[in-house]
Formats: C-alpha cells, sequence, structure tokens
C-alpha cells in the first residue's frame, strides 16, 4: 500500500478519534489523558506497512499538537506479528494494563476478529485502520467499531 494511502487512512482514524472525543463532553472533560491502544504488525515482510501506519498516526499526533478536544494523547503501539492470538493478547493488554479508552489500528481481518471480543466487553472504542472483513459490519458489527476501510467481498 503506498505511503499516500496509509497517510489518509491513518488521518481519517486521527480525525475519526477526534470526532468521537469531542462529541463525547464527559468523556472528554473528566479525561486527563486519552490513551490509545494501536495493534498492528511490526514484524516480518508485512511490517513494512505497519510501521509506516505507525509514522502516520505519529505524524498525525503532531500536527494536532498531541491533543484531541484540548486533552493530551499517548498512543501504545503493539505488534501483532500477523497473528491473532497475539493480537488478541496485545488487546487484552492494552485494556487491562494500560487502560486505553481506544483500541484502533489492524492491518489483518483476522486479528481484528480475535481482537473484537475484548474490546466491545470493555465498553471501548474499535476504530479498524485497514482490515476488512464483513464479518464486522455484518453479524459482529457493534455501535462501538468504526472502520476507516473497505469490505473485503465489494
Amino acid at each position: 500500500m503506498g505511503d499516500v494511502r496509509m497517510k489518509k487512512i491513518l488521518s481519517a482514524t486521527a480525525c475519526a478519534v477526534a470526532l468521537l472525543m469531542t462529541g463525547s463532553q464527559t468523556v472528554a472533560a473528566k479525561a486527563k489523558k486519552i490513551k490509545i491502544g494501536f495493534v498492528t504488525t511490526l514484524s516480518g515482510g508485512p511490517g513494512v506497512i505497519g510501521k509506516d501506519m505507525r509514522q502516520s498516526v505519529q505524524i498525525a499526533l503532531d500536527h494536532i499538537g498531541n491533543k484531541m478536544a484540548g486533552v493530551p494523547v499517548e498512543v501504545i503501539f503493539e505488534d501483532d506479528q500477523v497473528k491473532p492470538e497475539v493480537g488478541k493478547q496485545k488487546t487484552e493488554k492494552l485494556l487491562s494494563k494500560d487502560k486505553v479508552d481506544f483500541v484502533s489500528g489492524f492491518i489483518f481481518s483476522h486479528v481484528v476478529l480475535a481482537a473484537r471480543n475484548p474490546v466491545v466487553k470493555a465498553g471501548k472504542f474499535l476504530i479498524i485502520s485497514n482490515a476488512g472483513t464483513s464479518k464486522i459490519a455484518g453479524r459482529l458489527c457493534h455501535k462501538n467499531i468504526f472502520s476507516t476501510s473497505w469490505q473485503n467481498d465489494q
């Protein structure tokens, strides 16, 4: 995937988070820091995509002064290694240990499918950058899941 396309995807993700935060005044008013867990592939051959995603998020945060709705933002990046079980473990760690407000990222559909349930059960928002499984738009749809990507079966 090209650099420009990846930057557009990640900028859209950052904008979606910003819109959610401005629309949710009570969350923003109570938050001292917005924590975003970003699960992506950073190792192996596909890691080049994840590294572009990470860099794009950092550029977007620099552009908005590392704040959303006036609240400082911290992004914690995790490597899913293109493995569903690793992606799920990293997501669970972000939710339980790091106490993130949002989980984002995800290049591959099989990884986001494994990570979906912990995010939904925690009542957090899941913002999908690239994975395009139609299951999440269908039977696994949830009000806290947003995708900036296409459907694989389109």
